[in-house]
């Protein structure tokens, strides 16, 4: 067992390739391929029929279930962590109720300055992901200042 994932392909198809809009890799531009989550969590076979787009490179990211619509671009570890901190300093900000989500993605978007229409965590850059967490903790701060 290799702690990098499998480059090849383990389920992708001409067709599939030809039908899908395969992401771009945020980390070095390259297309990415269709696999499952053999080539990602070998040691998960609770994964193994999950679908992710693989990068030549190692990055990935994963599909909305049951599709091979990408949840965002593929990104390798630094930039899966900062995405991650991202989700868990803005997600409370509409899951609590201060906002409804589609207000807070707005806020977000002027917050960060990222396009409305990109202003989504998993097709950020680790760069945007941080400032993400930056411009929730200056709201929260500005707000509780109110209080």
């Amino acid at each position: 067992m290799t702690d990098t994932p499998n480059p090849e392909p383990t389920f992708t198809t001409r067709a599939e390739i030809a039908a899908s809009n395969a992401p771009t890799c945020i980390e070095c531009g390259s297309r990415a391929f269709l696999t499952d989550g053999r080539a990602i969590y070998p040691h998960r076979p609770d994964l193994y029929r999950k679908r992710f787009w693989l990068c030549q490179c190692g990055a990935y990211c994963g599909c909305h279930h049951g599709t091979s619509d990408a949840l965002g671009y593929p990104c390798g570890p630094e930039t899966r962590k900062a995405r991650s901190a991202a989700h868990a300093a803005f997600d409370p900000l509409w899951r609590s109720g201060k906002m409804q989500r589609g207000q807070a993605y707005r806020w977000l978007s002027q917050a960060t300055g990222v396009s409305f229409d990109q202003c989504h965590i998993g097709m950020m850059t680790a760069e945007q992901a941080r400032s993400v967490c930056q411009s929730v903790a200056a709201y929260l701060k500005e707000q509780s200042s109110h209080a």
